[in-house]
């Protein structure tokens, strides 16, 4: 007798819906955290300026950005978490997800560390002018490692959705839309990436561009996907 087939995709149980739908409000929370970033980050200063650079980030609504943003990715944790519980059948998701779990760990060390120790290194530089050539060096060799760091990060993301896409292959509208999205930031990743480290510097202000539709695009898309039940359990 021949072995029914595997599904596509885990019908989940009412505990696995739960899960689900709390990773579908992770990816809703990101976005929320996204548009916060771009409407904060409208009154930043230039970078030129680098007192009110630094006062700026130290300031109350850099300061809830930095941490409402820095909140969301952990939540993405339990974000991916599900869609790798959904699709768990494909090999391609199981690698999806050592990918963006690799992305989020460097995210989280960057930030937690931006967060934290170069906070510490800016408030001291307005407030003690005679340590300023000091704290200056330990920060810009702070932001080459974090520049650095975006190598790694950049690849596993690109790659990790990518991986994820490729084993979203269901043919329900819900899916497709989540694969789409999935696509769209591993294409808004790889441009930025080709900008950043590979001699596309005219690709810059694409990245720019695209960054936040495609970004919304992608955590609007997939969190939708795990919000609805699955097609197997509609009736």
């Amino acid at each position: 007798m021949l072995a029914p087939a595997m599904p596509e995709q885990i019908q989940p149980s009412a505990p696995n819906r739960r899960f689900e739908q709390v990773g579908a409000l992770a990816f809703f929370a990101y976005a929320l955290a996204q548009v916060t970033q771009e409407l904060v980050l409208r009154a930043a200063p230039s970078d030129s300026d680098t007192a009110a650079s630094y006062a700026f980030t130290l300031s109350s609504p850099d300061r809830f950005r930095a941490v409402f943003l820095y909140v969301t990715f952990w939540g993405l944790l339990l974000g991916y978490a599900a869609v790798y519980r959904r699709l768990r059948q494909s090999g391609w998701a199981l690698a999806g997800l050592l990918l963006i779990t690799l992305f989020l760990g460097i995210e989280l060390v960057d930030r937690g560390l931006e967060l934290v120790l170069a906070a510490q290194w800016q408030r001291a530089w307005l407030e003690t002018p005679a340590m300023r050539e000091a704290l200056s060096s330990r920060i810009d060799v702070f932001t080459s490692v974090q520049l650095a760091s975006y190598l790694p990060l950049l690849a596993a993301h690109v790659l990790g959705c990518a991986l994820f896409a490729v084993a979203a292959s269901g043919r329900d509208r819900w899916t497709r839309l989540a694969r789409y999205g999935l696509v769209l930031n591993a294409v808004r990743g790889a441009v930025r990436l080709a900008a950043m480290f590979f001699g596309a510097a005219w690709l810059a202000p694409v990245a720019d561009v695209i960054y936040l539709p495609l970004t919304l695009a992608h955590a609007i898309a997939v969190g939708l996907w795990l919000l609805l039940p699955h097609p197997a359990q509609e009736t």
